[in-house]
């Protein structure tokens, strides 16, 4: 009970900033964050934005994720040293690409770096 009441309580807290959230399980929400990633985009310095996507949030395809998927569950179970400990530059890896890529001026850019820096607000909200 105490942990359906936790997960109750996350949804409602997401709920406050989110368009839409679909309770899916006992711990799983689906979240729509576009509204509050564009309100960032109209109030927020984009380069501020950048700056905290790339200090909360790293890619899928980055060297940080790639290392940390090659981890034995043994390593993941005690915490390993990239769970323990991530620089800037960890976290930026990956970063660069896609504004080489697609240019800082790109709107579907500009969305996802809003809705990194949203998702790293909720989680600490969590």
């Amino acid at each position: 009970q105490i942990y359906k009441d936790a997960g109750d309580a996350v949804v409602e807290l997401l709920a406050q900033r989110c368009d839409a959230t679909e309770k899916r399980s006992v711990d799983e929400v689906a979240i729509d964050i576009s509204s509050e990633a564009q309100r960032l985009l109209s109030t927020v310095d984009f380069a501020t934005l950048r700056a905290r996507a790339q200090r909360a949030t790293h890619l899928a395809d980055s060297a940080l994720s790639k290392a940390a998927a090659n981890v034995t569950r043994s390593e993941a179970r005690q915490g390993h040293q990239k769970q323990q400990a991530r620089n800037v530059s960890e976290l930026a890896d990956g970063w660069e690409g896609v504004f080489q890529r697609f240019g800082p001026t790109d709107l579907t850019v500009q969305r996802l770096i809003a809705g990194a820096v949203v998702v790293s607000d909720l989680r600490a909200e969590v």
